[in-house]
């Protein structure tokens, strides 16, 4: 038998996808890969024909050929020629390479290769041992820069990594993923429930509580029952304890105390003392005495002084052109009195306004915090890190 030599391909991944697309595939792992969690989610056809449709024997990976590879590493369909020094960092491989070799069992070919056959249960699949091998064989064991593997390279190495026990290798697959990809909370949550990612559980929860959009039936069946109760009742008490906290805010202020009653006394001092210091032009409002003339021109008496004024019908001083009796008094008022009577009407009309809208804003949060009382998210110290935080079902449970 010839020794297969391995591929060319270069195991050197690409950069880091946009993360719209890296997710869309993260969203299949997570909802394809089992289907006791999620049965009407169907596999990709190229992943059903790797890992559902099982062959008369399982095939060489033609990526994973190594000549000199001394074990041979089985995984469902697929089978591995590798070297064993890149396999003892996991504990449980280790281990079963030492009892493979303590019972003998060996390939029949001239190289006489370890065989060891890895379980695929659960979510485990070869693909995930192909992906773990890409990110062993890489550069970054040889102390250069790591390549920027694509985010489903790194969940296949987290559940090889976790299931078989690397814990370095679980660390760069963790620190990869939460630094480089911004993935959805619920797909944070599964992967959590299947590999034991505590330290994601608290944020995931947190953030699916908090936005807006409602929880779909593809994160429930995720979630499970119990789990999607308490979301849904997290997420009543968030949406209730920012709503009262709108109100109270927007009802809130110098004319409200804060039971929501309108103080109308402070509103109508503040209304006088607008207007008391107000520095306002000079008054020239003055009196005068019409004496016909001959000549057209007329007298005026402006504070004890005379005045002829010849252009009277051309002046718009004087407001009105329309004539009067010779000798009599009329006042002619200043601009300032001739706005002020508008003004003070247009005030009182705004004054009735104001006090309207505080009346209403006070009747709002009197109703609002009389229906809120006593219940979740009600209170000012509320929060849902505090709530997740002391809840007992945010794990889920086997």
């Amino acid at each position: 038998m010839q020794p297969q030599t391995r591929s060319s391909r270069n195991i050197t991944s690409p950069r880091a996808r946009p993360v719209s697309t890296a997710f869309s595939t993260i969203e299949h792992d997570l909802s394809s890969s089992n289907n006791r969690v999620e049965p009407n989610l169907t596999r990709h056809s190229t992943i059903i024909g790797e890992e559902t449709l099982v062959p008369t024997a399982p095939q060489v990976d033609s990526e994973f050929a190594y000549a000199d590879g001394n074990i041979e590493l089985q995984a469902s369909t697929h089978i591995f020629w590798v070297h064993e020094f890149q396999l003892t960092k996991f504990m449980k491989i280790a281990e079963l390479i030492r009892q493979a070799r303590d019972r003998g069992e060996l390939t029949t070919s001239p190289e006489h290769r370890v065989r060891v056959k890895i379980e695929c249960t659960g979510k485990l699949g070869s693909k995930d041992v192909r992906h773990t091998l890409r990110v062993i064989y890489s550069s970054f064991v040889s102390g250069r820069a790591p390549p920027a593997f694509d985010a489903v390279t790194l969940i296949s190495t987290l559940r090889v990594a976790t299931l078989y026990q690397n814990p370095d290798l679980r660390s760069f697959s963790i620190s990869e993923l939460q630094s480089r990809f911004v993935i959805p909370p619920i797909h944070r949550i599964a992967l959590s429930d299947e590999l034991s990612l505590p330290d994601w559980e608290a944020p995931a929860f947190a953030e699916l509580c908090r936005r807006p959009e409602t929880i779909s039936q593809k994160e429930a069946k995720v979630l499970g029952m119990v789990r999607t109760v308490e979301v849904a009742r997290i997420r009543e008490a968030e949406q209730r304890h920012q709503y009262v906290g709108l109100v109270h805010q927007a009802a809130t202020g110098p004319f409200l105390n804060t039971d929501g009653i309108l103080q109308k006394d402070k509103l109508q001092a503040a209304a006088d003392q607008t207007l008391k210091h107000t520095s306002l032009p000079r008054c020239d409002c003055h009196a005068q005495t019409d004496n016909s003339r001959n000549d057209g021109a007329s007298v005026m008496t402006w504070f004890g002084a005379t005045e002829v004024n010849y252009n009277r019908r051309h002046s718009t001083i004087y407001g009105s052109s329309a004539s009067t009796a010779p000798g009599t008094l009329s006042v002619i008022r200043c601009e300032i009195h001739q706005l002020a009577p508008s003004i003070a009407s247009e005030s009182r009309e705004l004054y009735k306004h104001l006090s309207g809208a505080l009346g209403k804003l006070a009747a709002l949060k009197q109703k609002v915090s009389a229906k809120a009382r006593g219940l979740p998210g009600e209170d000012k110290e509320y929060s849902i890190e505090s709530e997740i935080k002391q809840a007992s079902w945010v794990r889920k449970r086997k």
